[in-house]
């Protein structure tokens, strides 16, 4: 009996580029700087409110200063907690800043953002907000459920304009 000649399929094939590897081990240094629960908690914390002093940590999270001022150093230099909240640029207020790179995040809920009106002004400050040389992410609610590929984009986009911005002469 004669048999029918099989081909191997091919797996995980993927037209993404491969990451270079010092974005990768950025994107690491974030994680890594993530990977404790008690810095999740204080990203959290510090996303939610429009100013934290560190005695509101110490009290929230009954931890020491130096200990609080530890996890802050740590996620300061993994470039998470260096972000400004409702920012002014121009004749707006952006949620999330990283001045250096010159990304924003805005970050829309359904309440403040439905309708013909809401649509209008978000498309007008992305544009203006473009226009004077920001990246722009939009997020959304229900990706704060997923938060670690959130963290990746915004990493990575804040990589990509330091890059841009050292090559520029």
């Amino acid at each position: 009996m004669k048999g029918i000649p099989v081909l191997q399929p091919i797996c995980c094939v993927s037209d993404v580029p491969v990451m270079q590897p010092n974005a990768a081990a950025d994107l690491a240094a974030t994680f890594k700087a993530l990977a404790d629960p008690t810095r999740v908690a204080i990203v959290n914390r510090l996303s939610t409110a429009d100013s934290v002093c560190v005695c509101d940590l110490t009290a929230a999270f009954e931890l020491s200063q130096p200990t609080i001022s530890h996890h802050l150093r740590i996620l300061r230099e993994a470039g998470i907690a260096d972000a400004e909240r409702n920012a002014p640029v121009g004749p707006y207020s952006v949620d999330f800043f990283w001045r250096a790179a010159r990304v924003a995040v805005e970050v829309d809920s359904y309440q403040w953002h439905s309708g013909p009106a809401a649509f209008k002004r978000d498309r007008r400050k992305d544009a203006y907000l473009r226009d004077h040389g920001l990246d722009v992410i939009r997020v959304s609610w229900e990706m704060l459920d997923q938060p670690l590929p959130l963290v990746a984009r915004i990493v990575q986009a804040i990589e990509r304009r330091t890059q841009k911005m050292l090559k520029q002469p």
